[in-house]
């Protein structure tokens, strides 16, 4: 994303292409977050019920002192105006401002 490299963050992007099973992407998540120490993630679904909480769950079992942070959809019925959907969705300057806070934690 030229968004985080302009930023000076380098970071790797893992996208399981499929969740089931999830060990098949599990290993590399975990080669990357044992490398910093932190994590990112993103995610199209409701925020208290999506994917990537498991793998942030299994993160939190693994690597002892792993700081996360989750991006989702907020946990709010949708709005029916296009516009208020597309501010509540996860977008490129939502994820810069996470990893530069990440990156300072």
């Amino acid at each position: 994303m030229v968004e985080l490299k302009t930023a000076g963050i380098r970071a790797e992007f893992i996208d399981p292409l499929t969740l089931a099973p999830l060990e098949g992407v599990m290993e590399s998540v975990f080669k990357s977050v044992r490398k910093t120490g932190k994590l990112l993630t993103s995610d199209d679904g409701s925020y208290r019920f999506c994917n990537c909480a498991e793998i942030i769950a299994r993160m939190a079992e693994a690597v002892p002192g792993v700081k996360v942070k989750r991006l989702a959809f907020p946990d709010a019925p949708a709005p029916g105006a296009p516009e208020m959907i597309n501010y509540m969705r996860v977008d490129a300057s939502k994820i810069v401002a996470a990893a530069r806070a990440l990156v300072k934690s």
